[in-house]
């Protein structure tokens, strides 16, 4: 059996335009990851303009305002990705319903339906961002510790990692489908994953780069012309006379109230669309590989 690339790529879009509840399961995640972007540049920001410029004359002590904005950010960050694992199991097993001619029930029903494996998941994506940050940490503890001579011996070998995380990303998807559709542990889902990559790898890479372009594109239409409007906003925070900079900042102003609406859709629409996609690419997988005859399919729901 080949692979389906038209259906992969075909079918997101009409099973989200007959399933359109799916879509706001991702609402509370993409509110939250909004507003953590609409306040992300602006912590940075203002640290630059202490100093000098119109707000160390407009506020008596801006760092207040900078820790709130700072401590608001990592907040949203921390709050939102349990939330998001859990929303985004819910579509996944949403999709996965509809793809194997399952009745999709209620939001409500599909949420509680995710419970059982939310921990599991959990736990796949701390062992693949703990894994991550070890990769991405040890080339720089290397190079502090044989003062830079490192460099050397890893020069070579970076052109390397863009291929490693390609296939990290793509096992690790793979890994969280199977927990979530054939009810296993992690461990076990990394190896039917890793299993499942080694038989189809082409098909998920090529799969994987053309869902990656489509949503982004969805993104980025949605969101280029709020986010030019918040530029109005930085020229004012950078104008040293703050009558001069009324203008621009109430522009600024009026942009990011704009900007998160536009943000909200934007990413609602993107990540729900590469969850659906990525879950039809599973269900291809699945067609082609079977499963390990030690791993008995799970039941229908």
């Amino acid at each position: 059996m080949r692979f389906d690339f038209r259906y992969v790529l075909q079918q997101p879009f009409l099973l989200l335009w007959k399933h359109k509840p799916l879509i706001l399961l991702n609402l509370p995640g993409s509110l939250a990851g909004a507003l953590f972007t609409a306040l992300f540049p602006l912590m940075f920001a203002l640290p630059f303009f202490v100093e000098s410029g119109p707000l160390n004359r407009l506020l008596d002590d801006p760092w207040p305002i900078f820790a709130l904005i700072f401590g608001g950010s990592v907040v949203l960050m921390l709050s939102t990705t349990p939330l998001s694992i859990f929303t985004s199991s819910a579509v996944i097993r949403g999709v996965t319903k509809v793809e194997t001619g399952q009745e999709l029930g209620s939001l409500r029903d599909l949420l509680r339906e995710v419970i059982p494996f939310f921990w599991r998941v959990v736990g796949l994506t701390a062992l693949q961002g703990g894994v991550g940050l070890l990769f991405a940490a040890l080339p720089a503890v290397l190079i502090v510790i044989t003062a830079g001579v490192a460099v050397i011996c890893l020069g070579p070998l970076m052109p390397m990692t863009t291929p490693l995380v390609f296939v990290f990303s793509l096992v690790g998807i793979l890994a969280m489908h199977i927990i979530l559709v054939e009810d296993v542990g992690v461990l076990e889902a990394i190896r039917i994953g890793w299993q499942d990559f080694k038989k189809t790898w082409l098909s998920l890479v090529l799969v994987f780069l053309i869902v990656s372009q489509l949503g982004g594109m969805i993104f980025g239409v949605l969101f280029i012309l709020p986010s030019l409007g918040v530029v109005p906003f930085f020229i004012a925070l950078s104008s040293s006379d703050p009558q001069t900079a009324v203008v621009p900042m109430s522009i600024g102003l009026v942009a990011v109230g704009l900007f998160v609406p536009f943000m909200v859709f934007g990413l609602m629409m993107f990540t729900t669309f590469t969850q659906t996609a990525l879950a039809i690419m599973y269900l291809e997988v699945r067609k082609i590989v079977p499963l390990p005859h030690d791993v008995p399919p799970s039941p229908p729901s």
